[in-house]
């Protein structure tokens, strides 16, 4: 399995969307098909759960009836499931559904719900371990402008480049995924990607430190993973402003500084904390986290 089906499978599994979600979210599938229109509607790719989704949106929220093909190699000899909408009746009245698209799209929910659903229909991204790029690939530029507005307008940032006649919406930024991932709740490819990423800072510390052992680079990482997990959870909890001033300080630093020891840590403290403070510290805010429901 590639991190990109892996996110697919994610966004498929989640049965937690509003109504206004579900819409949006098929909206993204269709308007970032190969093809929707009137005279043509069609869905293609190799992630047969996605052209399972989408026919399931369809017949479930506008009485849609659609096929979904045999599979079929296509040029590059992957297996492709299609979808296609065979009446132009239902292809007339989801067309002129989503003629606004910027009234599906109002609400932030919706947004990450559409960008979800973009990302079924073309969206690809690299293997983390590897390098940090994911793209969404559009035929027509206006749809690939408006993606590029609406995922600034999230704070995501993205460039756009063209490639053989088409047009390519990019992250390669780590953050900008993780923030993306999240957003359209891949929730579990998020945690992959940033424990990922810790590892492969620490790791490329390693290779630049000759007395750094692979056991104790490992410590490190697993270390600064957990106690970046318990941070993000108390936050997201709203515990951690009614937090010490001390634990506070300790927890932004660690966020601010993913990559850093307890030494460097205590550095960017302004060196009045000492180490086994530090670690007493981020002990205490892993206690907490552990605490929460």
């Amino acid at each position: 399995m590639s991190f990109s089906s892996d996110i697919k499978d994610e966004i498929c599994k989640n049965e937690k969307l509003s109504s206004c979600c579900l819409k949006a979210q098929i909206a993204g599938i269709l308007m970032y098909s190969k093809s929707f229109s009137v005279s043509r509607i069609v869905f293609s790719g190799e992630h047969r759960p996605s052209a399972q989704l989408a026919a399931g949106r369809l017949a479930e929220l506008f009485g849609v009836i659609s096929d979904i093909s045999a599979p079929l190699e296509g040029k590059s000899k992957k297996v492709l499931y299609t979808l296609t909408v065979p009446d132009m009746n239902d292809r007339s009245k989801l067309v002129h559904y989503f003629s606004d698209i910027k009234k599906t799209v109002k609400k932030p929910c919706c947004m990450s719900a559409f960008v979800s659903g973009t990302f079924l229909a073309c969206g690809t991204a690299n293997d983390p371990a590897k390098s940090y790029r994911l793209e969404f690939d559009i035929p027509v530029k206006a749809d690939a402008l408006f993606l590029q507005k609406l995922l600034l307008k999230m704070d995501i940032s993205c460039r756009m480049s063209e490639r053989g006649g088409r047009y390519v919406i990019y992250l390669n930024e780590r953050e900008a995924i993780i923030d993306l991932l999240a957003y359209i709740g891949a929730v579990n490819q998020y945690w992959k990607l940033l424990n990922t990423a810790v590892e492969k800072d620490y790791r490329n510390r390693a290779t630049r430190t000759a007395n750094c052992d692979n056991a104790n680079i490992n410590r490190i990482v697993d270390a600064a993973a957990a106690q970046i997990s318990a941070i993000k959870k108390l936050k997201k909890a709203g515990v951690l402003e009614n937090l010490s001033d001390s634990l506070r300080q300790t927890a932004e630093l660690r966020l601010d500084n993913p990559e850093a020891s307890l030494r460097e840590l205590c550095e960017l403290a302004g060196g009045s904390v000492t180490r086994s403070s530090m670690n007493r510290r981020l002990s205490k805010l892993c206690e907490l986290a552990g605490q929460l429901q």
